[in-house]
């Protein structure tokens, strides 16, 4: 298994070097983006860089980058692909790359276009101009836009504005997640942006924003992603005015109303009774919430959590080995008197914490146990993610079960010994508790433990779950 490390941001300069052999002009070769984006992980494989990163919650090996064959790092990706029990999937790949692919394994991939995943390239002198009637509607907006705002001005973005910017975004953000549109990766681009922002400087990131009147109404952030192209990386603009205040009258509501949702409940509700007397007919609604409630697995994840998903036919679970490990310095004492150090935690979401130490009187041996907390959204209970140490022994219904587990370490004063596994916990909603084997005892008093001790993880799963009816 191929040992990939976290992108460092202190090492910038070196990863730009060697992503500048990539001739690509994906997004996906820029060190800013792997770096604001998820989890992407790096290793050097025969002076070629190879990438493990998501894409679409699927993990993905972007085409290896440097000079010379490549076959030595696409044989490192296929075998451990194959360690981890995942399909090998390549992205990021130029008609050359894919000729190089079918030369060295033919027939052994299945070659396609994501016609979704293309990334957008533009002559700067056409967008600058904006001639010819190909461009028209973009014109024809601008114009309708400088008609509205005037006064409109635009400035560079600098340390001054950044707050100012954080505010605009957040108003953004919290109107889309009001609308039902928070999903996975719209919660990592908020995450992205705002880690964009923080370290403008050390990434060599470039914006501009337009205030009007004193406000902010749209923002953009980018980089190059070579000498001769620039990749805009994010852009946010605020609904368009005019037409909210048309729909604002039509409604006879303030457009605030219609930005940032309703003042107060009633009206709300209000408008929900006229929506009603106007054709939705309750038993079609009745219908339609029961099947959602109780035949779509909402009403079980609601109320049960992941539990409920793990042991269920109708959810699908994704199996993932992740990268890397994970260390913690612990007081033992402090942990058996109640401490809760947090050993993991991601995006996501999901975290995992050393939860107890206790004493096995029947074994003669010091137990540790930590406790996997899992994500299971309420706006999304279709899908839910977990990160642990191993499966849990409570799944009757044996849909879902797995033989893989975590390795811990453990370190006391210079030496090092693997603890043994115990087993996994019953599920509880979102969580799981597992346990290791810390050492043998004599009597079981808290004096017996030291003062410090260094635990580290290493293979966490990452369990991924699915509605597939």
């Amino acid at each position: 298994m191929i040992q990939f490390r976290p992108l460092a941001i202190s090492k910038k300069a070196v990863y730009d070097e060697i992503l500048a052999s990539a001739v690509h002009r994906g997004c996906e070769y820029n060190f800013t983006n792997l770096y604001l984006w998820g989890q992407q992980r790096y290793a050097m494989v025969d002076g070629f860089m190879v990438l493990f990163s998501q894409f679409s919650e699927k993990s993905v090996y972007p085409y290896p980058v440097g000079r010379g064959d490549p076959k030595a790092a696409l044989d490192a990706i296929r075998q451990d692909a194959a360690d981890r029990g995942i399909v090998c999937t390549l992205t990021c790949m130029s008609a050359e790359d894919c000729e190089t692919l079918e030369r060295l394994y033919p027939g052994e991939f299945d070659i396609r276009s994501d016609r979704d995943s293309f990334d957008y390239v533009y002559n700067i002198g056409d967008l600058a101009e904006l001639r010819g009637k190909r461009l028209q509607k973009k014109r024809n907006h601008l114009n309708n836009f400088m008609r509205i705002h005037p006064r409109c001005r635009i400035y560079p973005l600098n340390d001054g504005s950044t707050q100012n910017i954080r505010e605009m975004l957040d108003r953004w953000y919290a109107r889309k997640f009001r609308e039902g549109e928070a999903d996975r990766d719209l919660h990592l681009e908020q995450a992205a942006v705002s880690r964009a922002l923080q370290h403008r400087k050390t990434l060599d990131m470039e914006g501009i924003f337009l205030e009007d009147n004193g406000e902010i109404l749209a923002m953009t952030l980018g980089s190059f992603l070579s000498k001769d192209t620039f990749d805009v990386q994010f852009e946010k603009a605020l609904p368009d005015v005019e037409m909210l205040e048309r729909i604002a009258a039509a409604l006879d509501a303030d457009v605030t109303e219609v930005i940032y949702g309703a003042k107060s409940a009633p009206d709300l509700a209000a408008l929900k009774r006229e929506w009603t007397q106007r054709g939705i007919g309750w038993g079609l609604w009745l219908a339609i919430l029961y099947y959602v409630l109780f035949c779509c697995g909402v009403w079980g994840s609601w109320t049960r959590g992941l539990s409920y998903q793990f042991s269920n036919k109708d959810y699908r679970v994704m199996e993932e080995v992740l990268p890397g490990s994970w260390s913690i310095d612990v007081n033992p004492r402090e942990v058996y008197n109640g401490a809760k150090p947090v050993i993991y935690k991601d995006d996501t979401g999901c975290r995992i914490t050393v939860s107890n130490i206790n004493w096995d009187e029947e074994s003669g041996t010091w137990n540790i146990w930590f406790r996997a907390e899992g994500v299971r959204h309420f706006y999304n209970p279709w899908r839910g993610v977990l990160v642990t140490g191993c499966g849990g022994e409570n799944n009757e219904s044996g849909y879902y079960r797995t033989d893989k587990f975590a390795n811990l370490t453990v370190a006391i004063d210079g030496e090092s010994h693997t603890a043994d596994l115990i087993g996994g916990g019953i599920y509880d909603r979102n969580d799981l508790n597992f346990g290791y084997v810390l050492f043998p005892g004599v009597t079981g008093h808290p004096a017996e433990l030291p003062e410090q001790m260094t635990l580290t993880l290493e293979g966490l799963l990452r369990l991924t779950t699915r509605f597939v009816r």
